[in-house]
């Protein structure tokens, strides 16, 4: 008789229980229905390859004198031009893509208005360009300033000696204020105005 052979042991892998696999599906199985029914969407939200809808299929065409505008780079700007239309009109799941050189496919789910989504897919926008006549100046206007003007004749005889302190009766220098160009100021954001003060015999 052959001897068992030492250090083995019988296996006691996956194949031993399977009643606990068995029983984990059906527990998750149970969830998802229970959260089906708890939430209250008991039929299933069809795609719109089962709910049907509105295709639309657009054909790109040259222009006239224009044989090579139609390339990938255009069809694809098109493309993107048609899914940000499709997506003012609050459609979700809508899809554009390209079918072939010159075709865009457009389908639209089912809820939407397949008139006003056709005529705001389909319509063809322009841009136009017009020449300046004349082009503005991008000089700033200049800003007013206050002029002074000498309210009186001089005082004073000449002298034989300069003197270094300005007389009282010399005429005021402007000095920059703050203009409300047009617009109403208040009189308490208004600053006081400097009341003259009597000067020296004449």
């Amino acid at each position: 008789m052959a001897a068992a052979k030492k250090g083995r042991r019988p296996a006691t892998g996956g194949q031993g229980k399977p009643g606990r696999t068995l029983v984990l599906i059906l527990i998750a199985m149970v969830g998802l229905v229970g959260g089906m029914f708890w939430s209250g969407h008991t039929t299933p939200r069809l795609g719109i390859d089962l709910a049907g809808g509105t295709s639309i299929t657009l054909r790109a065409e040259n222009q006239p004198g224009k044989p090579n505008a139609i390339n990938n780079e255009n069809m694809q700007t098109a493309i993107d031009i048609i899914e940000r239309r499709v997506n003012g009109l609050g459609v979700s799941e809508a899809e554009v893509q390209q079918q072939g050189d010159k075709h865009i496919i457009v389908n639209i789910p089912r809820a939407t208005d397949s008139e006003k989504a056709k005529k705001q897919v389909g319509t063809t926008a322009q841009l136009y360009f017009r020449p300046v006549l004349a082009a503005a100046g991008s000089e700033p206007l200049p800003e007013p300033s206050a002029s002074g003007k000498p309210s009186g004749e001089p005082s004073g005889s000449p002298s034989g000696k300069p003197s270094a302190k300005p007389s009282a009766g010399e005429g005021p220098s402007p000095k920059p204020s703050a203009t409300t160009q047009g617009r109403a100021a208040s009189d308490a954001l208004k600053a006081p105005s400097p009341t003259p003060t009597p000067s020296g015999a004449p």
